[in-house]
């Protein structure tokens, strides 16, 4: 086989691998997170963004890509709304991963025997751009926070007034535990 087909193979190769194998931050980090939500009392209801999902004791597998609206409710108890945000966490695990395959393509690129090798640096450029972005797209360069939940939920006393809870990124961006006790 002549080096042009072998550089054409190699070059072929890592492009689909790219396409494959997605990127750095989505392999590393995943496109989901779990969170373990537990309660007083137990046997919960748990709804997430409208669905109901199950009972506690359980562990969510939710998508990075957006926030999330839990609603924690049992009958005979006021219900709690917990907004779990996501927040941006760039890897640069996952940058310099997306620079060395795009570089690599690059590299090869460069060596390949061809007349115009002025125009070598586009696929390296597109490359990183286009696997910064399906990071970015697929959610794998975020976090939700928090991570952990317990609610404990307080008996209902006339009307159900649910009780809501914002819970913003920044804030309680290294946060592992809430926990929520209301007294009557």
């Amino acid at each position: 086989m002549n080096p042009k087909g072998k550089t054409q193979i190699i070059l072929a190769s890592l492009i689909l691998s790219a396409l494959l194998f997605q990127n750095c931050a989505t392999i590393y980090k995943g496109t989901s997170q779990k969170i373990p939500i537990t309660s007083e009392p137990s046997g919960t209801m748990i709804m997430v963004d409208g669905n109901e999902i199950g009972h506690v004791p359980l562990v969510l597998k939710l998508r990075k890509n957006k926030s999330h609206i839990i609603r924690i409710e049992k009958q005979g108890y006021n219900p709690y709304e917990i907004k779990i945000m996501k927040k941006s966490s760039i890897s640069m695990l996952a940058i310099l991963g997306n620079y060395l395959l795009a570089g690599t393509v690059g590299y090869i690129s460069m060596v390949s025997p061809t007349e115009n090798r002025d125009n070598s640096w586009w696929p390296i450029i597109g490359l990183t751009l286009g696997l910064t972005l399906v990071d970015f797209l697929s959610g794998a360069n975020f976090t939700l926070s928090p991570t952990e939940l317990h609610v404990t939920l307080t008996k209902l006393e006339g009307k159900s007034q649910p009780n809501f809870i914002l819970i913003d990124a920044e804030q309680f961006q290294n946060i592992k535990w809430i926990r929520i006790k209301c007294e009557t």
